[in-house]
């Protein structure tokens, strides 16, 4: 349990020009996605892909440490990513921390 808080002067610097209604919801909606990320790393919802050639097995590019809060949503988000020729190697995503 903790808190989380954003001190009203920054929050206006940073959202200068908006009204103060929208800048506080704006203020929220960052510590929103801040605390959801947070746990993501917490609960081991952490991911890493590689991307290997089909026909010699050779790795082509890779990537972890990808904070994510639903595997499905993540492969949706890769395949859009990389060719279509490498696109079913994304289906084999899964948790490796």
């Amino acid at each position: 349990m903790g808190f989380i808080y954003v001190i009203k002067e920054k929050m206006m610097q940073e959202y200068q020009g908006k009204p103060e209604k929208e800048a506080m919801e704006l203020a929220r909606d960052r510590l929103r996605a801040e605390v959801n990320t947070y746990d993501n790393y917490l609960t081991g919802k952490v991911y890493y892909f590689m991307l290997t050639d089909k026909t010699t097995g050779e790795m082509i590019d890779s990537c972890g440490g990808i904070l994510a809060d639903d595997l499905a949503d993540l492969k949706e988000e890769l395949k859009g990513l990389v060719s279509e020729d490498y696109a079913d190697v994304v289906n084999e995503l899964d948790y490796t921390y």
